[in-house]
């Protein structure tokens, strides 16, 4: 039995020097697939900052959340859309990311300090 066991041995190991063709190998799929550049769509970004003019309002109607003192308020496709903001940089990042143009919404406060720069002196 161990004569049988050996030339089977040695003849799978010498395969291709008694055969003159050469053994498949076994190939495994590899895990890793191949990877591909994707374009991304660059978003220009516009100015907010420079052209943020809120209206002040003082309605309570129109603020009923104490913590968010901007509103915003703007058509998305054939509904009216009110969003509130906790501060400015919420309402920028919200405009950015859903490109809306000044024309097309609207921005009111019931904070008086983010209509204008509050100082002591007094109008003429």
């Amino acid at each position: 039995m161990t004569a049988k066991k050996k030339l089977v041995a040695e003849t799978d190991q010498n395969w291709s020097k008694l055969t003159k063709v050469e053994k498949p190998k076994k190939t495994t799929p590899s895990k890793s697939k191949p990877t591909q550049k994707k374009e991304t769509k660059k978003v220009k970004e516009q100015p907010v900052t420079s052209n943020l003019k809120y209206k002040y309002k003082k309605d309570p109607s129109l603020f009923p959340y104490e913590t968010f003192p901007i509103r915003l308020e703007h058509v998305d496709g054939k509904d009216k859309k009110v969003c509130w903001f906790q501060c400015e940089e919420h309402f920028i990042k919200y405009v950015t990311r859903y490109n809306l143009n000044p024309k097309e919404y609207e921005v009111t406060t019931n904070n008086v300090a983010l209509v204008g720069k509050v100082t002591r002196s007094k109008g003429k």
